[in-house]
């Protein structure tokens, strides 16, 4: 389709097979649905800023290779969710005669006609929303459509910034970047090579881990799992630091642990003293170690209650 325009700032619809005669004009640009890909998804967040960092795990099984960018805002009750790779789409512009300069804003379709009450028709395509999305067909299979008018359109405010720079780096590249960058700081030292090769362990494991503990298929899934297991990790540690330090207290001839079980957070440990003088003299070497209790002295025994 060829367009030509007279005036300054004018709103266009492009698709893959637009073509726009060569200009100086500005232009407010709405991207095709060819462009982008979108999903509308209920989550269990709150605020856009959380939603913004699920947006890679969401689009993780739905895109093909390459480098992408995100969009979300909150329409009603729901997210409406955006990835588009900035490369193509500016590499597409470029060919059928829009050059970055002369964007002047850049929406997607969705964004901008997604209320609209009837079908609309471009050229030999057509537009119209299900459930929510809105949809590119070839017009012959639709018999009822308006023509596509932008010259009294108000933009929306979800307007998207592209990366405007040519070599946007693919995966190829940040894969090498990452092995010179590795291979440069291995001279640095043994330590970081001991280091490194740890995570390498990690990361050659990782399927095995996801079988194993049922992980699920998104980042914000796994952290909330993450943390769980983690915060067991630490009580465990912290129990058996402490069950460390009472098998190493020094007792007299005839002292001994007379029990020790661990219950709800909570280490009691009874020892049998010979005095009730001793009782400080244990405490004291608690202390040193960091160790924090509350305690009671009965019948020749010290019962601690170890956090």
């Amino acid at each position: 389709m060829n367009i030509k325009f007279k005036s300054k700032s004018v709103p266009i619809f492009v698709d893959t097979d637009t073509i726009v005669e060569p200009s100086e004009l500005s232009y407010d640009v709405i991207l095709s649905p060819a462009f982008y890909w979108v999903k509308k998804e209920s989550l269990p967040v709150k605020y856009l800023r959380d939603v913004k960092k699920l947006l890679p795990s969401i689009f993780d099984d739905f895109l093909p290779q390459g480098h992408f960018s995100y969009h979300a805002y909150k329409k009603e009750d729901d997210f409406v969710l955006y990835a588009y790779n900035d490369k193509e789409i500016l590499e597409r512009l470029e060919t059928i005669g829009i050059k970055s300069s002369q964007i002047n804003n850049l929406y997607f379709a969705q964004s901008e006609l997604e209320d609209m009450q009837s079908a609309i028709c471009f050229e030999e395509k057509a537009l119209f929303v299900k459930d929510g999305l809105l949809v590119q067909l070839p017009s012959c299979m639709l018999e009822d459509s308006a023509d596509l008018d932008l010259e009294n359109h108000i933009f929306s405010k979800h307007s998207i910034a592209l990366a405007r720079y040519s070599h946007i780096a693919d995966n190829n590249s940040i894969i090498k970047i990452s092995i010179f960058v590795a291979v440069f700081m291995f001279i640095f030292g043994v330590e970081w090579f001991m280091i490194s090769s740890q995570n390498s362990v990690i990361e050659e494991s990782a399927t095995e881990i996801f079988a194993k503990h049922h992980l699920k298929s998104t980042n914000f899934q796994n952290e909330a799992i993450f943390k769980k297991l983690n915060k067991t990790y630490k009580t465990q540690s912290k129990l058996r630091k402490n069950m460390g330090v009472m098998l190493d207290l020094k007792l007299f001839d005839g002292e001994y642990i007379k029990e020790m079980y661990f219950d709800k957070k909570l280490l009691t440990v009874s020892l049998v003293l010979k005095s009730e003088n001793r009782v400080s003299s244990i405490e004291k070497m608690l202390k040193q170690k960091h160790v924090y209790y509350t305690s009671s002295y009965k019948n020749e025994i010290l019962t601690l209650e170890i956090k």
